[in-house]
């Protein structure tokens, strides 16, 4: 999952949220650094992405894409996932999405003392271009891929990844729609399992 799937996951707990914004920043042990309640969200944010890259609804969305983006398809499924999540929001909580994207975005402004070098480096540019309030409209997601397009090392194929959505839509929303229910569900259990 994104940005934003993780943020939403996160719920209303501040560190689990900040956890969940770095854990990509992260490696290694260098996650003995930030407070426990914080290494809770580090955790929370890989729990979250071995869920996602081994489930079986996911795994489709991947093979689908394949074929166009090859290695950077999972990258890809990802942001499309982000843009299913954006687009069907008050399905999954009743807060405007505008205002809990800013909520995240104040959070981590609050804390940025507290953010790795490349969290800090991305924040700025995220709010700026409102990454995360942008993801359900197809032209600013033309602009995301494109962006990210640019910083692979290899070829992409991103800048065509609007395209093939919008072709391949009804299968992914399906896929989608089959995965993040459970995904919620398994947030849940592993925040419950896995207390401060």
């Amino acid at each position: 999952m994104n940005f934003l799937a993780h943020a939403h996951l996160s719920g209303k707990d501040r560190d689990i949220l900040l956890g969940n914004f770095i854990a990509d920043s992260v490696k290694g042990k260098q996650i003995a650094i930030y407070p426990a309640t914080v290494q809770r969200g580090i955790r929370f944010h890989r729990a979250i992405d071995h869920f996602t890259d081994t489930h079986s609804c996911v795994k489709q969305s991947v093979s689908l894409i394949q074929p166009y983006f090859h290695k950077y398809a999972p990258v890809v499924v990802d942001v499309y996932y982000d843009f299913f999540l954006s687009r069907d929001w008050h399905q999954y909580s009743q807060e405007n999405l505008a205002d809990f994207v800013w909520y995240v975005y104040k959070n981590m402004i609050r804390r940025f003392d507290q953010l790795p070098a490349r969290s800090k480096y991305i924040l700025p540019w995220m709010i700026a271009q409102n990454w995360m309030g942008s993801y359900g409209e197809y032209a600013e997601l033309d602009h995301i891929f494109r962006r990210m397009a640019k910083r692979t090392r290899f070829r992409s194929n991103m800048e065509q990844a609007v395209p093939i959505l919008q072709a391949h839509l009804t299968e992914l929303q399906q896929h989608f729609d089959c995965f993040y229910p459970r995904l919620l569900q398994y947030c849940t259990q592993w925040l419950a399992d896995n207390p401060d």
